[in-house]
């Protein structure tokens, strides 16, 4: 199954929180001027990778996820 909410290594994360790797991060800011570095940190980012691991299971078990949203509808 791939997903990009798999949680990946320690040193992926690393990679691409410098920037290696990935083009869109290699400058500081991207078009719009926004870098999610000034909001967060590495540590932060290595937490919520950790916590990703505890759903692996659970996406294997979903063959599809399907969103309603009320707002959405047309009567």
């Amino acid at each position: 199954m791939t997903s990009s909410m798999m949680p990946v290594t320690q040193a992926e994360v690393e990679a691409r929180w410098e920037g290696r790797g990935v083009p869109e991060l290699d400058s500081p800011t991207d078009e719009c001027g926004f870098d999610m570095r000034e909001y967060v940190g590495l540590e932060d980012v290595l937490e919520v990778n950790a916590l990703l691991q505890a759903y692996v299971e659970w996406w294997q078990a979903l063959g599809a996820f399907i969103q309603v949203c009320a707002v959405c509808l047309q009567w």
